[in-house]
């Protein structure tokens, strides 16, 4: 019981692999294609979603609710309007947001987007 107590406010994401593909849609449109798999016995909930290019962001998602039941994986694809163009071949940042059970959830990944 003191240990879960203890650790009950930290942020969790080591253990929930997400794969994300980042295209080019436009001019200013983006698909997002997420993957995420939940080996936990929580449900994981995604309500925010970023992307993020030279540190600034180009792209944002506040109103996502992606659930992810414990055991599973979902993927789904994010259309996304981007304040500049999505260019094939350059690094962009993904930052995930949401909750682990009563946990805040986040992830970080770096992608090479696509045309």
């Amino acid at each position: 019981m003191y240990s879960q107590g203890l650790f009950n406010n930290l942020t969790k994401s080591s253990n929930v692999p997400v794969t994300v593909q980042l295209y080019s849609a436009g001019a200013n449109e983006a698909v997002l294609y997420l993957s995420v798999q939940n080996p936990s016995n929580q449900v994981v909930q995604i309500t925010s979603v970023k992307v993020m290019y030279e540190g600034q962001v180009i792209a944002s998602n506040n109103t996502l609710a992606i659930t992810v039941p414990a055991g599973n994986t979902v993927s789904t694809y994010v259309i996304l309007s981007t304040s500049q163009a999505i260019v094939s071949g350059d690094s962009y940042t993904v930052v995930l947001s949401g909750t682990m059970g009563n946990n805040q959830f986040g992830q970080v990944v770096t992608v090479i987007a696509s045309g």
